[in-house]
């Protein structure tokens, strides 16, 4: 993922006049898709143990939680990448290799959608479904 960040600060650095701004959003995005991936189980989890399956709760709590983490990554993102010049010193490692934007924005868009659908996938597998006609007995069941 680094090299897709530090490629896509170096067209972002061509094109626009505050691309610290863009990357950090981007690079926010994807690390809050990463942790969503793993907060869905914990509150799966904890829905299942505590709550005995009332959505609401898992609902008001999933959402705080997810702001709460956003805030949190968009801040720690911001520190690291932008205020220490790890994306410069990216920039400048990634910098002899070549990638074509027409790889480059494809890879940049569906490897965060990848992660997203992900999401559905974990749901089914700890409380249980069904994925292509195929029933799944879920981990928590």
């Amino acid at each position: 993922m680094n090299f897709i960040f530090a490629k896509l600060f170096e067209d972002y650095k061509k094109k626009l006049s505050n691309p610290e701004h863009f990357i950090t959003k981007y690079i926010t995005f994807v690390y809050l898709c990463y942790t969503t991936v793993i907060l869905i189980p914990v509150l799966v989890f904890l829905d299942h143990t505590f709550f005995k399956e009332n959505f609401k709760i898992a609902g008001y709590s999933f959402a705080i939680s997810i702001a709460i983490i956003f805030f949190l990554i968009s801040k720690n993102v911001e520190r690291i990448y932008i205020k220490k010049k790890r994306i410069h010193k990216l920039k400048k490692r990634f910098k002899h290799i070549k990638i074509h934007k027409i790889i480059l924005y494809p890879l940049a868009i569906f490897i965060p959608l990848i992660i997203i659908f992900l999401f559905p996938l974990e749901i089914i597998f700890l409380k249980g479904g069904s994925i292509l006609n195929h029933e799944i007995i879920g981990i928590l069941k």
